[in-house]
Formats: C-alpha cells, structure tokens, sequence
C-alpha cells in the first residue's frame, strides 16, 4: 500500500500545483478513503472543488493528468485508478454548467457538468478525507434517506436490466456486493464499504445464495490473485441467477422500507383523486375517501407514493396529515400509506373498511404505527 499512498500524494501534489490560483479543495473518498481499495477491481476516487473557475488552460493539463504521471512513474500501476471530477464548489452546489474535468473509467474530458449521487455525497460528508485546501464540507447538505432510497432504486433497476447474464469479469461479481451494500443503506440509512456490506449480508443471512456471495467477497479481497484464473471466471459467467435471487430480496426491501420511513411523520399530501371522483382507469370505482400521493417520493412502481387520506369528509385538492399506517400488498410492487389528521386516530378494522373499495382486489394487510 506504500504504492498506493505515493500515488495519491503525488497526484494531489500535482493538482494542487496546477489549480494553485483557483483555490482548491482536493478529497479522496469511495474505497481509498475508507481502507477497502483493492488494485486491480477499485478506482481511486477523487473530488476537486475550486473557488474561482478552472481556466481553459488548466483543464487541459489536468485531463491527460493520469496518463502523464503514468508514464513519468511507469513502475507504479496506481495512477490508472483514478477517477472523479474537478469543477468549482458554486457549480457543485447548483449544479450550474461550468468548465469540469471527467476522468473515467472509459477516459476522460472536458465538460460540463458533473454527476453526483447521494450515495457519493453521503461518503464525501461522513468518511471523506481532506488532501489538501481549505474544508468546505459544512457548505455540502447530507442526502436525507429518500434521496438514498432513490439511488438504490436505480441501481436495482440497473441490476434487472442488465444482470440477466454474467460475463468473464470481476463487475459480476460486484453485483453481488453492490446488492448488499444497498441493502445496509436502506436498513440503516448508513454507507459502508462494500466488502463490509457483504460481510454483513452473511452474518445477518440475507443473501439467498451464501456461497455466491462469499466467492465474490474472496474475489474481493484479492482480485489481483484470481485475475488469471480462468476457473474463477467460469464461475462468474454464471452469476445471473444468484445476482438475480439477491435482487429478489433487495426488492422486498424496497418495498418495506420506504413506506415505515414515514410512520408517525407529517407529510403533505396532493390529491389527484378527491373523494367522490372516478377511478381514471375503472370508472365503477367511486372514490368515498381523498387519494393522493407525496410529491416527489417514488415509490415501487417507479410512480409518487400513493396515499389514503382518512378523516376528512369533503374533496380536497392538498392536505397536511399524519401517517398512520400502511396497507401493504403482497401481490403488487407498492405499498399505500394511511393518513389521518392530526390527533386522530383509526383502528384497523376502520381503515380495512375505509380502503375496502380498492384493497378489495389486492392481497394486503394493515400495519398500524
């Protein structure tokens, strides 16, 4: 690791040298900056935010930066592992176009615009380390669990679409870890590394497939012993269904962790189906209660998270209310809330019969907060 730490000095050493008028802040965060780097799987993830705005000049020098340090440090195989974006701090914080230098896995450019997840922003904050400037993590806002639960959507729709085969590389086997990473983060609204995060999943059973699992946390460990081993990427050519069962229980997850994330909470609600209004698909169905939805909360069917307003007997357009409940469906991909106003309270009899109307054609159940 001697190899590693020289990189990474040298690299933040260079850039600071190039960017010195812009008043950089340089961070390494991901796998380096939490002792989970493995050479010959991880990237070296890197974040430099400038106070003034990167000259044209500048991000020319700094986009062929790695193949420079490279070819001067031939010896050192660490400088082709690093990834990430310079660009100024307003741009980062607005995401406003602005002159950003990309390095990537499939190259590297001069841009615009730089993307960030909030599973990224949640490291950056919590296990990020400061290589050099000025601290300006007090100006970075936590990503609240929604945003995360968000991202772990889109990864596991990334995962049904494009894990149903397996091919000869380590990226199978980082389905399984990403699977188990995921589900930490929705259980404890935390991040951790992704060896961790599998070695949880084991001790905790939730990995359907335990020796899939266990091979890719071997694999992880030391990737560079397994890199020509052609037995081990046999076995990673038939990963699809193991990654495909561990998504079947990080689907189940999903859908149970979102709707318990607001129990007991006040939320305001938009009413697209007032009580008294038709269902836009099923005519017959009349609405005897308000219907609506959390704005800008998906939920499993990629959709808002709907929500059953109870306690208010006129139609109404938005309301304020407390969640109070979820109907959960066993036979469908959402879960629906329960809402009441403040300081009212339903048994879950009255609300089985309040949702009745609709809930008649699902398999579900109520769970009272």
């Amino acid at each position: 690791m001697e190899e590693l730490q020289i990189a990474i000095q040298r690299m933040k050493n260079k850039i600071a040298e190039i960017l010195a008028p812009c008043m950089p802040s340089i961070y390494l965060h991901g796998s380096a900056a939490v002792g989970d780097f493995r050479l010959g799987w991880s990237d070296i993830d890197i974040l430099v935010l400038t106070e003034l705005k990167i000259t044209e000049e500048q991000a020319k020098m700094l986009v062929g930066l790695r193949q420079a340090m490279l070819a001067d440090n031939p010896s050192n195989p660490y400088y082709r592992s690093f990834e990430g974006g310079m660009l100024t701090l307003d741009a980062f914080l607005s995401k406003k176009p602005d002159r950003v230098v990309y390095w990537g896995t499939s190259g590297e450019r001069i841009t615009d615009s730089y993307t960030f997840n909030s599973f990224g922003m949640a490291e950056l904050i919590e296990s990020g380390v400061l290589l050099y400037g000025k601290d300006i993590r007090n100006q970075l806002t936590k990503p609240e669990f929604r945003a995360l639960y968000a991202d772990v959507n889109k990864h596991y729709e990334t995962i049904r679409k494009y894990a149903q085969k397996t091919g000869r590389s380590f990226h199978s086997f980082g389905w399984m870890l990403d699977i188990a990473r995921c589900i930490y983060t929705l259980r404890t609204g935390k991040i951790i590394a992704k060896t961790n995060a599998a070695e949880w999943a084991l001790e905790n059973n939730l990995c359907p497939d335990p020796d899939a699992l266990r091979y890719a946390l071997k694999v992880r460990r030391s990737p560079l012993e397994y890199k020509d081993d052609n037995q081990t990427f046999d076995y990673a050519e038939t990963l699809a269904e193991p990654v495909q069962r561990f998504a079947d229980a990080l689907e189940k997850e999903l859908k149970s962790v979102l709707p318990r994330s607001f129990l007991g909470k006040t939320v305001d609600i938009l009413i697209d189906r007032p009580l008294g209004s038709k269902h836009p698909k099923y005519p017959n169905i009349i609405y005897p209660i308000n219907y609506g939805y959390i704005p800008d909360v998906i939920g499993g069917d990629g959709e808002e998270l709907d929500v059953y307003l109870l306690g208010v007997d006129t139609p109404v357009k938005e309301y304020s209310a407390r969640i109070i409940g979820i109907v959960h469906r066993h036979n469908d991909v959402e879960d629906k809330l329960v809402a009441a106003p403040e300081g009212m309270h339903f048994s879950a009899e009255e609300i089985e019969e309040a949702v009745m109307f609709q809930e008649q054609y699902f398999d579900s159940v109520i769970e009272l907060i």
